[in-house]
């Protein structure tokens, strides 16, 4: 596979490299690794709650009236 030169204007070349850059902004914005989907950075999930912290969640709510009864797999 033989390389082929091509010559454009400095003006074509300078308003393609602005796109360039504007679109890797754009990439590493979504947290992209150089464009490549492969190397982006995972999503941290959420840590899970203990029953322990589920109970006491919903005490609070019904304490302060937001819910009025426990869900189902909540009670004993």
């Amino acid at each position: 596979m033989a390389l082929e030169t091509i010559t454009i204007p400095l003006e074509t070349y300078k308003c393609l490299r602005g796109h360039l850059e504007k679109a890797n902004e754009i990439f590493n914005s979504l947290g992209m690794a150089e464009g490549l989907a492969s190397e982006s950075k995972p999503l941290k999930p959420e840590p899970k709650q203990t029953r322990s912290q589920k109970i006491e969640k919903y005490k609070n709510l019904i304490g302060s009236g937001q819910r009025v009864k426990k869900p189902e797999y909540l009670k004993k």
